[in-house]
């Protein structure tokens, strides 16, 4: 069900947030390549196997950006909106509207982008059951 793609966020026993990347999964460990931990003296990044008992709660975050797309669209459109509605009936253009319109796809599309990125970067969390 994980795939090396997957972001996994595991507190061990002694306290520790260890977040990596599942490189190995097994019935009684799992193995992580940590890049955000912590403690980096008591558990460095890189390489770590971790045994299923230390394991109470895993959360883990599936790798997805349907949330940016659908932020960048929603913050282009009021600023499209209001540059199509530019132009009058004899065709002539509104050169403050068209600057409006500028400004509001300016503000809007970055601000999409990272309200759709923070929706996408939300974990799971899974109880593990004790044998």
């Amino acid at each position: 069900m994980l795939t090396p793609e997957h972001v996994v966020r595991i507190v061990l026993p002694d306290g520790v947030q260890v977040e990596g990347r599942p490189v190995e999964l097994k019935a009684d460990e799992m193995k992580l390549s940590v890049t955000r931990t912590s403690n980096r003296q008591l558990h460095p990044k890189g390489s770590v196997t971790v045994p299923r008992d230390a394991v109470k709660v895993v959360e883990v975050r599936k790798p997805r950006s349907k949330g940016r797309w659908i932020g960048v669209l929603a913050g282009a459109g009021p600023g499209s909106a209001i540059m199509a509605t530019s132009s009058n009936v004899n065709n002539e253009f509104n050169v403050y509207s068209l600057l409006a319109g500028a400004a509001a796809t300016a503000v809007g599309v970055p601000a999409g982008f990272f309200i759709g990125r923070a929706v996408d970067r939300r974990f799971q969390k899974f109880v593990v059951a004790s044998k």
